[in-house]
C-alpha cells in the first residue's frame, strides 16, 4: 500500500465529499483498485453539483482501515549474538 492509497482510503472513510486529487492518475489508479476489490464504491445517493463523482468506503474497506491503523508504531533495538535486546 503506498501513501497515496492510504489517503485515498482514509479519505472516503471520513468524508462523502470527491477526493480533491480525483483527476490525477496515481489517485485514479487507487480508486480503481479498490472499487474492483470492494474496498470502496460509488456514492450513488450523492448528487454531484459540478459533475464530479465520490466514493464510499465498504465494511470491508472500514475494517482494513481499522486493521491497519492498529499496526503498532515500530521500535528500533540492538539484539546481541545470543538474539538478546540490548537495553541502551
Amino acid at each position: 500500500m503506498t501513501p497515496n492509497d492510504l489517503d485515498i482510503l482514509i479519505h472516503f472513510a471520513t468524508t462523502r465529499a470527491p477526493h480533491p486529487r480525483m483527476d490525477s492518475p496515481a489517485a485514479q489508479s487507487s480508486i480503481e483498485q479498490f472499487a474492483a476489490e470492494g474496498v470502496i464504491t460509488f456514492d450513488s445517493d450523492r448528487i454531484p453539483s459540478n459533475g464530479e463523482s465520490s466514493y464510499l468506503i465498504t465494511n470491508k474497506g472500514r475494517a482494513w482501515l481499522v486493521r491497519i491503523l492498529q499496526t503498532p508504531c515500530p521500535r528500533q533495538v540492538w539484539v546481541d549474538e545470543q538474539d538478546r535486546i540490548i537495553e541502551i
